[in-house]
């Protein structure tokens, strides 16, 4: 068997650089009691001594939680290792724990919008968000869909649902109702955010008869967020925008919401 050439690998030796990689190699050496002066070394380190490696890795990470005493479970079957059996955390305390003015979010929608956050406006965000599905009735366990695009929102979404113990699922507003059916009728999702279209192409796709088909085949949806993304686009059907939220599209109850979106009981 021949070896394939070495494509790249990166510079370690140079110290100065401020490389987190450098810095965690550092703090390893210290804690191994020996030199580790390249990758090689410290992947050797990593799996030579797991019970060392790991807490340092969740330390060094800053990730917000009790880690409990239990590093890792060893098996046989490397799909069976358990990791930190007894730690007990919330993956939302770490993202959102440096809510200062650095950009957190910068998007740029194919229309041309563009959206930049700052930690602290992103997690204004998520505990807004939180307080509305706690409201809606929304607990821990709970399932949460969205039917979104890669927007803004849509973090602040998940970060929202996981910091109640809510779990969240996703599809592409360009999959059809069938996709996005299987996927969610797998999990029964009591709430589900949408946007009312999304952009493709340089066109303007309007997402309400797939929201409609989809909340209909899937029982479980209790409720419907929808984010007023592509409303106003000038491709968008005449009259769209007016029959979004006439008799036509619902005939049940709007309830406005703060932050731009309306929540529909099912």
């Amino acid at each position: 068997m021949t070896t394939a050439p070495l494509l790249w690998q990166p510079d370690l030796s140079a110290r100065r650089k401020p490389l987190l990689l450098c810095d965690f190699m550092t703090q390893a050496a210290k804690t191994a009691g020996r030199a580790l002066d390249s990758f090689a070394d410290l992947h050797a380190w990593s799996v030579a001594r797991p019970q060392e490696f790991w807490p340092l890795a969740w330390d060094f990470c800053g990730l917000e939680g009790d880690k409990g005493t239990v590093p890792l479970v060893a098996h046989a079957d490397p799909m069976q290792v358990r990791f930190f059996p007894e730690a007990r955390l919330n993956i939302a305390d770490s993202f959102l724990k440096n809510a200062d003015g650095r950009e957190a979010i910068v998007f740029i929608g194919e229309d041309g919008c563009r959206i930049t956050w700052s930690r602290a406006e992103l997690k204004r965000e998520v505990e807004q968000l939180a307080a509305a599905l706690r409201a809606a009735g929304i607990t821990a366990g709970d399932h949460v869909a969205g039917y979104v695009p890669n927007m803004p929102q849509t973090v602040a979404a998940m970060l929202a649902t996981a910091s109640l113990g809510a779990v969240w699922s996703s599809c592409a507003p360009e999959s059809g109702p069938d996709v996005v059916v299987d996927r969610l009728g797998q999990i029964a999702p009591k709430l589900m955010f949408a946007a009312d279209g999304y952009f493709y192409n340089g066109k303007t796709f309007e997402t309400r008869d797939a929201i409609t088909e989809v909340a209909s085949r899937v029982p479980s949806i209790e409720q419907i967020v929808i984010w007023p993304y592509a409303d106003g686009a000038a491709d968008l059907p005449e009259g769209m925008t007016a029959m979004r939220r006439s008799n036509r599209w619902t005939p049940r109850r709007w309830r406005a919401v703060p932050w731009a979106f309306a929540i529909r009981s099912m």
